[in-house]
């Protein structure tokens, strides 16, 4: 059994932050420790980057995203650590292989999501009509699911309704993307087991 909890600690750039703590080890010394296994990573300092869990992301649709995947019963692969400065999910993003079941949380492998590979999500928001539950088409389906994508009444909802769409294009796309071959370089393998209370409560901690 490993353990994780959270602890402040100081930054490259004179502040502190709250991190992952795993087995007295800092989340971002884990990262550094193996970045050399991604060719991208290794010219740059992980020691600053951001908890993807915290609510200083600049996006809302992407703080709901990461908080549905933090929440989620099925495997997943779960952002960490981001960039920074950009403080979102199109720059560097860190992240861990999940599993959980009734009474443990498994992080099987940490690894760098690579870009390169990422296509075209705009039909994956509020175009994407085989994603949709009843409510949605209760509520949309006589109006912004008949536009087509690119159209001047599709950019007029997108532009006003910016956090909805953006998690679903996040939901819709970028989970399965994630999950997709050779989306993520993996840096190593720990096969990390935590006791699910205590995982739970650090996610809680980064909620409140």
């Amino acid at each position: 059994m490993n353990t994780i909890m959270i602890k402040s600690l100081p930054t490259p750039y004179g502040y502190n932050e709250n991190y992952l703590v795993i087995d007295g080890i800092p989340i971002t010394e884990w990262f550094e420790k193996y970045k050399h296994n991604s060719e991208g990573l290794s010219k740059f300092d992980l020691n600053g980057l951001y908890p993807a869990w915290g609510k200083e992301l600049n996006l809302e649709g992407e703080k709901k995203f990461i908080h549905t995947l933090l929440l989620s019963e099925e495997s997943e692969v779960v952002p960490v650590l981001v960039c920074e400065d950009d403080l979102d999910l199109d720059c560097i993003v860190l992240a861990a292989y999940v599993r959980k079941d009734k009474d443990f949380v498994y992080w099987d492998k940490i690894g760098d999501i690579t870009h390169k590979n990422e296509g075209d999500d705009k039909k994956y928001g509020i175009s994407y009509l085989e994603a949709y539950t009843y409510e949605d088409w209760e509520k949309y389906g006589d109006n912004i699911a008949t536009e087509k994508t690119g159209s001047r009444e599709w950019y007029k909802w997108v532009s006003e309704n910016w956090t909805e769409e953006l998690y679903r294009r996040r939901m819709n796309y970028t989970r399965n993307y994630y999950k997709q071959p050779g989306s993520v370089i993996w840096l190593h393998e720990p096969k990390w087991i935590f006791d699910r209370k205590e995982y739970e409560k650090c996610i809680e901690f980064y909620q409140k």
